[in-house]
């Protein structure tokens, strides 16, 4: 018989069980082989699980530090997940393992910290995400995801732009930059032809506005190759780490939103 391990099922960005980015948490785990690790994510079938280590404290109590990694259903393991790092971090405060004086909770993954989160009033969490720049893709490869993206939608798309992220998990991304006129919420695709992209997450954005305070863009991630179901994102903060520094720059300064457009 396998020993008990302690877990809580979160979903992050809503505020009932059927809405939002649902996460499985599960405390104390980094000792555990790799393989089990890749079983439990396959056996609870949630979008991302998240497992994370004791809780270092600082003196003043005001600084938590915890490692943390990330597994997808299919098994491979994620460089950077944001909702499940924002899911643990409500976790760790609900159970209890970080205090009420903590103002920032500090994620390490492979002994280099990844993320930041700080409980605000209210019950609203923020959290602090790396940035990375977007490159163009190759002429071949642009193809390739493109082909993929208008089979995908059955339709050829207003793309602007196709390109990738930089270090990390972001090359993992292939972003696509629609043109003003597609509207991205709710319409459907079919999730394999996004299979031969040369990419396993795909993320459709198009400005919204000028001005920062007109709201960024909006966006879709869609991920067939690691979320179950139909392979939808309902919220990605990793490809938020790349879709606000490359929307920012086509606006005036100011203070932005981005939003998603998948079904809640």
């Amino acid at each position: 018989m396998s020993s008990p391990l302690e877990f809580a099922l979160v979903t992050a960005f809503a505020d009932t069980f059927s809405g939002g980015n649902p996460a499985l948490i599960v405390f104390d785990a980094l000792h555990l082989p790799e393989e089990t690790f890749r079983e439990i994510a396959r056996l609870y079938q949630q979008p991302m699980t998240s497992f994370v280590g004791p809780v270092s404290i600082s003196e003043d109590e005001k600084i938590a530090q915890v490692s943390i990694r990330w597994f997808t259903t299919p098994g491979p393991e994620a460089a950077l997940c944001g909702h499940g790092t924002l899911a643990a971090a409500v976790a760790l405060i609900q159970t209890g393992k970080v205090g009420p004086k903590v103002e920032e909770i500090l994620f390490f993954n492979d002994g280099v910290m990844k993320l930041a989160v700080r409980p605000r009033e209210g019950g609203i969490m923020e959290l602090e995400l790396p940035a990375s720049p977007l490159v163009p893709l190759s002429a071949e490869k642009e193809q390739k995801a493109r082909d993929a993206a208008n089979k995908a939608f059955g339709r050829n798309l207003d793309i602007k732009f196709v390109g990738t992220g930089v270090s990390g998990g972001f090359p993992l991304f292939v972003v696509f930059e629609l043109g003003e006129s597609e509207t991205l919420a709710g319409e459907p695709f079919a999730p394999t032809p996004l299979l031969q992209s040369g990419f396993p997450m795909h993320v459709f954005a198009r400005l919204t506005g000028k001005s920062a305070s007109d709201g960024l863009f909006v966006s879709r991630m869609l991920s067939p190759a690691t979320i179950p179901g139909d392979g939808e994102d309902h919220v990605c903060g990793s490809a938020h780490s790349m879709l606000v520094p490359y929307f920012a720059a086509k606006c005036s300064p100011g203070e932005g939103r981005g939003y998603s457009c998948a079904p809640s």
